[in-house]
């Protein structure tokens, strides 16, 4: 790093220098002060920035820098020597533009480029951090957010990368340590708030009316947070109380109308009311927003079973099977399925295909003997 900036500062003299001996010349002189001028408003000298000199920031100057290219073809007298030149000087920036761009063709490869050329920036691991958690490789996500987290200005989003590492892993202690170190800073976030009530909830690590304050409390101060709404929702659903789960939900989906996750929770929640009409409405609406989501496919299936709508629950099952084949509730409510609509060949066929996989599956022996009897 010495060595680089000793070489850019004695090359930095020689082309001042290079400058005065020019002086009089204003074509030199405009290309050299375009070029400076850029560079020193980029170069964080003047006034500092959010980050190194990037080499987009330097596309202007950079006119600079070709003019002189420009008028040193110009003094070349011979036509083939100049044509020569202007072949070897494209080839040589064209070869290194080709180069450049496999470095941009990888987020993490740019990133990794950047730091082998001396950049040491914990901004640049926390963005190579980042790239590795969204590709759910949370722990060598985890030990580059550990690794920065000393030296890292912002607290509150170091913590809320390593707590996210931790739940995902299955960590929970060490989650919600830090966790509670993100409201040590910020006492209401609304993330950490959320994920706390959410890992309690999941864990049996609390009571239950404390899980439901500490989510309450994260709606009071923070209104607009649609997670916690779904979260309580969840929590309603998954206790029996229907009617409060659809209040909360309803207004998750007031906050955002396509989170399928909130209305198949709000279908199902009506359908336990028995507001089928409403059940079918917000099933429909969450498949339709995820249509390859087993959960949104698989419970759609289930309300038309269950609603006597043989015909659209078969469609639907047998997409499940396109998605978990080897699932043998599936294909014996498949085979139930055919059977309502008189198909009963189809449905012992089905059912004798599940004995085959499985000779001790119950539900497909009781109905093969309830087909038989019947016929």
């Amino acid at each position: 790093k010495d060595i680089d900036f000793i070489f850019g500062l004695i090359f930095l003299i020689l082309f001042l220098y290079f400058l005065w001996l020019k002086r009089k010349e204003e074509k030199i002189i405009f290309a050299g002060i375009l070029f400076l001028v850029n560079f020193l408003f980029h170069s964080n000298t003047i006034i500092p920035l959010n980050g190194n000199l990037r080499e987009h920031w330097m596309y202007l100057g950079s006119i600079g820098f070709f003019i002189y290219f420009v008028l040193l073809i110009e003094k070349i007298n011979k036509e083939k020597l100049k044509l020569i030149l202007t072949i070897l000087i494209f080839t040589l920036y064209g070869t290194r533009t080709i180069l450049r761009n496999y470095d941009w063709n990888n987020e993490v490869k740019f990133y990794e480029k950047t730091l082998k050329l001396g950049f040491e920036n914990e901004k640049i691991y926390y963005n190579i951090g980042v790239i590795k958690y969204r590709n759910k490789d949370y722990e060598n996500a985890l030990n580059i957010f550990l690794k920065v987290e000393p030296h890292f200005k912002n607290k509150k989003k170091i913590y809320t990368a390593i707590a996210g590492c931790y739940a995902n892993l299955k960590k929970t202690d060490l989650a919600i340590e830090f966790y509670n170190k993100i409201l040590e800073l910020d006492p209401y976030n609304p993330y950490a708030l959320c994920s706390l009530a959410t890992i309690y909830y999941n864990e049996r690590k609390k009571d239950i009316s404390e899980i439901l304050n500490i989510l309450k409390t994260c709606i009071e101060k923070n209104p607009l947070y649609r997670q916690a709404y779904v979260a309580l929702g969840r929590i309603f659903y998954e206790n029996g109380n229907y009617q409060k789960s659809i209040d909360f939900l309803k207004i998750a989906i007031s906050l955002d109308p396509n989170d399928d996750f909130s209305h198949l929770l709000l279908g199902i929640s009506y359908f336990y009311i028995g507001n089928k009409e409403l059940a079918e409405k917000h099933l429909n609406i969450a498949y339709n927003l995820n249509p390859l989501n087993l959960e949104n496919i698989q419970n759609l299936a289930f309300f038309y079973k269950t609603i006597g709508n043989y015909r659209k629950a078969i469609i639907l099952y047998q997409k499940v099977l396109d998605l978990k084949p080897d699932s043998l509730e599936i294909l014996n409510d498949l085979g139930l399925c055919y059977a309502m609509i008189g198909e009963k060949e189809k449905a012992k066929s089905i059912w004798k295909e599940i004995l085959k996989k499985d000779p001790n599956f119950q539900p497909a022996k009781e109905n093969i003997k309830i087909i038989e009897k019947e016929n």
